[in-house]
């Protein structure tokens, strides 16, 4: 992994929580200690459908797509609109997103630098 933002909590090739845990990887440490679920099942594919779904948020804070495709959208990504409204409040919660008058919101900083992370995350799995 290269320029993460989570890259601070890397030593020795190791990620290193505060409260000294350790994570081999950019993706257990997300998963894992970030967000604090679990590693089992399919944690990657997890931290994808986050990232899908910040992806969204931002393209439609950033005009890229319009209310309604971003609707039309939702249950591409989400599946139906109760996950997608599950995940707007999650993201809320977990402070990636403010939601001003309603969910989705947009992305705060924290929300911006997790979907770079997740993103370049990504790239590189794929490319293993």
């Amino acid at each position: 992994m290269s320029n993460l933002h989570i890259d601070k909590k890397l030593k020795n090739g190791v990620y290193i929580c505060d409260d000294g845990c350790q994570y081999d990887t950019a993706s257990e440490y997300y998963q894992c200690e970030f967000f604090g679920l679990c590693g089992c099942g399919k944690p990657d594919e997890n931290l994808e459908y986050i990232k899908d779904g910040l992806t969204l948020i931002d393209n439609r804070m950033k005009r890229k797509i319009s209310y309604e495709e971003m609707k039309a959208q939702e249950i591409a990504v989400f599946g139906s609109k109760k996950a997608a409204y599950f995940f707007y409040y999650w993201a809320d919660k977990t402070e990636l997103t403010e939601h001003g008058s309603s969910v989705p919101g947009w992305l705060t900083d924290k929300g911006e630098e997790v979907l770079e992370d997740l993103t370049q995350i990504t790239k590189e799995e794929e490319n293993t």
